[in-house]
């Protein structure tokens, strides 16, 4: 949400604020791609992935 007020506040157009917002980049599933099930969970609760977002 912080970028998004930050590009709006800038002056940039609505239109580019999601054309950017909604790239791979800023996807939330793209952090917990390659995580193996017994890894820390990238949204940092400290639990196993399987346990916490991986079910």
């Amino acid at each position: 949400m912080k970028f998004m007020a930050s590009e709006l506040n800038s002056g940039r157009p609505p239109s580019n604020v999601m054309a950017r917002a909604n790239r791979k980049s800023f996807s939330k599933g793209n952090i917990y791609a390659g995580t193996g099930r017994n890894q820390s969970c990238p949204c940092g609760s400290q639990k196993k992935y399987k346990i916490c977002h991986g079910a």
